[in-house]
């Protein structure tokens, strides 16, 4: 709901109850980055991972964080390990091919999205996730078929106000059209 203060604080009273937590802290490390504050986002996300380096979320927390700064290849590197960690996950693999798409590595967004175009037909890959990747591709169009494909089979849009590919078609007025089926407040 773009509500980043109270996600923080929260978040925070969760990480008192439980600090070793690692999905706590994970996602004390999201709202940060969510609320496009990178740098405590990066310092979170990090402290995380020296509890455990090979939790997966983290690495893609981490990932996305690395992205919102414009630091495409650590945020490709995170995402990579994050796969290594969770071979089947197709959230890492959306994650990934985002990033390419938007570092310019376009080649292989695209192979990463024939894979989980692929996917898709064995078992469900949400709509959101190709969605995704063709926002990182520049291919707006493509993007909102693929909401409007989420949206009618009721995949998860709640992150659709303040994640990093979404951020990029807020312009759009389609983009604010969505927004308000989906029951977000504008």
């Amino acid at each position: 709901m773009g509500r980043h203060a109270e996600a923080i604080d929260e978040l925070k009273k969760a990480q008192k109850l439980d600090p070793l937590s690692l999905i706590i802290n994970t996602e004390l490390g999201n709202a940060f980055s969510f609320a496009g504050q990178d740098d405590q986002a990066l310092e979170q996300l990090r402290r995380t991972l020296d509890m455990d380096s090979r939790f997966a979320p983290a690495h893609r927390g981490l990932g996305w964080a690395y992205t919102r700064k414009g630091m495409y290849a650590e945020a490709i590197a995170e995402f990579q390990k994050a796969i290594s960690l969770e071979k089947d996950n197709t959230f890492s693999l959306m994650s990934l091919g985002y990033a390419y798409g938007v570092s310019g590595k376009r080649e292989d967004a695209q192979r990463i999205l024939d894979q989980l175009i692929e996917l898709s037909k064995r078992f469900y890959v949400p709509p959101t996730y190709i969605a995704a990747v063709y926002v990182g591709l520049g291919d707006k169009d493509q993007a909102f078929q693929w909401l409007e494909k989420a949206y009618s089979e009721r995949d998860d849009l709640l992150y659709l106000k303040v994640a990093p590919p979404w951020v990029r078609l807020s312009s759009d007025p389609r983009f604010a059209t969505l927004v308000r089926r989906v029951g977000l407040p504008q």
